[in-house]
């Protein structure tokens, strides 16, 4: 490996959730939506998620 990329500092390291946010707190941000498509072989269930803002 070349020498370069052990140099190489990073500015800020942050996690993708903070401290005492839940992933049920997350997942309200988004838009569920559920369409049903007919084909020639059959109907077909389709959830659509999505983020609101």
């Amino acid at each position: 490996m070349s020498r370069e990329l052990h140099d190489v500092d990073l500015a800020e390291v942050k996690p993708l959730v903070e401290k005492g946010e839940s992933i049920t707190g997350l997942l309200q941000e988004f838009d569920v939506q559920e369409q049903d498509i007919e084909t020639l072989h059959g109907s077909l269930h389709v959830p659509l998620n999505g983020s609101v803002g």
